[in-house]
């Protein structure tokens, strides 16, 4: 089960009672680190959903790194030398990656993209704040 709560973390259930709690949202360029604030933010806010958590054991951490652009639009579409790009989607990587992935594919063997993609275009000039996707 996904639930989305607070501030855009998620809680996300599976066999054998185990929990995955994520995820910060920041602007931290590409530093992959697991900061106290952002693990404290996340732990938080998964025992203020679920109170029971606040006894449970952390078994591991992870940081991944959800480029965006400027606009907050995703990039889909051929840049130099005929490479296929399907990037920029942040925190929709995970729910929107297969979709730009079937584009992008679409892309590649030379077929029509099944969704107009000229609004993703990787020559498009991104304007800061122009998308209302954030």
């Amino acid at each position: 089960m996904l639930r989305s709560f607070i501030h855009e973390q998620h809680l996300l259930g599976f066999p054998g009672s185990r929990v995955v709690l994520g995820a910060t949202v920041e602007d931290a360029g590409f530093d992959p680190r697991v900061t106290v604030g952002g693990l404290g933010e996340v732990l938080s806010a998964g025992v203020e959903l679920a109170p029971g958590l606040a006894g449970a054991t952390v078994v591991e951490t992870r940081v991944g790194l959800r480029p965006v652009t400027a606009d907050g639009l995703p990039m889909i579409g051929a840049v130099a030398g005929g490479v296929v790009v399907a990037t920029g989607l942040g925190a929709y990587g995970l729910t929107a990656g297969p979709y730009a992935g079937l584009l992008a594919a679409e892309l590649a063997l030379g077929l029509r993209p099944s969704l107009d993609v000229a609004p993703y275009s990787p020559g498009r000039t991104p304007r800061a704040g122009a998308s209302s996707a954030s």
